[in-house]
């Protein structure tokens, strides 16, 4: 992944949980991917969060106990959480996002709109599903593993 110096990213946790490990349905190649992608967006990029916690509060859910390269993220993203050339707090509204399926997702979707910033995912499928909608939006979304974040034809 190409990080563009100080450039704006809202980090999916499925991320750092693959670059955990956590993600035992992928290969080491995607979870090469994520550890790289993270490394490269604390060394270089600023992580965007939503100022109502959200997101915070889901790493905290999914990657307080882990161990990897995506809690030395998360432990970053605490450390650094008031440093705005490292982390960055926007307004989000979740009743403003068109019509979707992303679900929980809906927050990281806020934040890059408001915060200007891209979507890294991993093995998430319903970012590929909502193309459109985060099209129409102008977020763009980098999908670090694109095999394991497809829904296949049996619907896994």
């Amino acid at each position: 992944m190409s990080i563009a110096p100080r450039a704006s990213y809202v980090v999916d946790t499925n991320v750092a949980r693959t670059a955990n490990g956590d993600a035992t349905h992928v290969d080491l190649e995607c979870q090469k991917a994520c550890v790289d992608a993270l490394e490269c967006v604390i060394e270089r990029g600023v992580v965007v969060l939503d100022d109502g916690r959200l997101i915070l509060d889901e790493y905290v859910d999914g990657l307080e106990r882990g161990i990897g390269v995506g809690t030395t993220f998360f432990k970053y993203v605490c450390t650094n959480e008031w440093v705005e050339d490292r982390v960055r707090r926007v307004p989000v509204d979740l009743d403003a996002l068109p019509p979707n399926t992303l679900g929980k997702d809906q927050k990281f979707l806020a934040a890059a709109v408001s915060g200007c910033a891209e979507v890294v995912n991993a093995t998430d499928s319903d970012w590929a599903l909502n193309a459109a909608v985060t099209a129409s939006l102008g977020v763009s979304v980098v999908q670090l593993c694109p095999r394991y974040a497809a829904k296949s034809d049996t619907g896994a």
